[in-house]
């Protein structure tokens, strides 16, 4: 079910030898972001992803990833990736606040599962079983690598060279994929993309997709199809927009489960 490993190492070969010198002199501090899934996330159906804009900070920095590439070991830079969020961070660092985006994932996740609507105090006391739904989540950011307004609130960007970040940038669009490889590595079922403005050209890149235009609704709604994957595919709002846009995480979970129902099934693809 996880093909990471096979997808993503010859990409960051790919990427880093070919701006090696930019890693190197740029003081643009982080390695790719790599895309990931918890723990129990194989074992339940529907296996779902949730792609968000990029990171804020993040737990691998170019030094890893330079030092990977010249042992040729990606084992540690992975490890690194893989622990900046975790369940347990979810359960107990961030009891009191996950942050709106994270709030809106755990409340879309639980609601998939069993249809029951979670206040955002409901979500500091799970259950077991609950938490075992939190752990089959799966994550991504159409970015990999951060851009400039999040470095900028950061404190990064006024050190950086902008000609070499700029470089790194364009380069990672142009090897990296932000849905395609998160299909030939995980085989998620449904995706939510977190990101209205995401341009769809680089969004599907090396996809043949199909874009179900009579269910738009803005910036709110947009559902498509992909050939030869059985995935439905959910674009909206990033959740720090929902409020400022005239909603809120608790409406947008039942909108979005209930978009997932303007799919047709006649292509095999699976019912929640």
């Amino acid at each position: 079910m996880n093909n990471r490993d096979q997808i993503f190492i010859p990409l960051l070969k790919e990427f880093t030898k070919l701006n090696l010198k930019a890693i190197k002199e740029s003081n643009y501090p982080w390695a790719p972001f790599i895309p990931y899934a918890f723990s129990e996330y194989r074992y339940e159906h529907p296996r779902v992803f949730y792609i968000g804009i990029d990171t804020y900070y993040w737990g691998t920095t170019t030094e890893d990833l330079i030092m990977a590439y010249e042992v040729n070991d990606y084992s540690m830079l992975f490890h690194k990736n893989d622990n900046v969020v975790t369940p347990k961070r979810i359960f107990n660092e961030w009891y009191t606040n996950k942050g709106p985006f994270w709030e809106f994932i755990c409340k879309m996740q639980l609601f998939l599962r069993d249809q029951k609507l979670r206040i955002t105090s409901d979500l500091r006391n799970l259950s077991p079983l609950e938490e075992r739904y939190i752990s089959e989540i799966g994550y991504g950011n159409a970015n990999l690598i951060e851009l400039p307004k999040t470095l900028d609130k950061e404190g990064n960007w006024e050190t950086i060279d902008e000609n070499m970040y700029w470089q790194i940038s364009e380069s990672a669009k142009t090897i990296f994929s932000p849905i395609k490889n998160i299909l030939d590595s995980y085989k998620p079922e449904i995706i939510f993309v977190l990101g209205g403005d995401i341009e769809d050209a680089y969004l599907f890149k090396g996809l043949n997709y199909k874009h179900l235009k009579n269910a738009d609704e803005g910036k709110w709604r947009k559902l498509y199809y992909i050939q030869d994957y059985n995935v439905r595919i959910v674009k909206t709002y990033h959740p720090r927009a929902f409020c400022t846009q005239g909603s809120n995480n608790d409406e947008m979970v039942e909108y979005l489960y209930d978009s997932l129902k303007l799919f047709s099934f006649n292509d095999n693809t699976r019912v929640i």
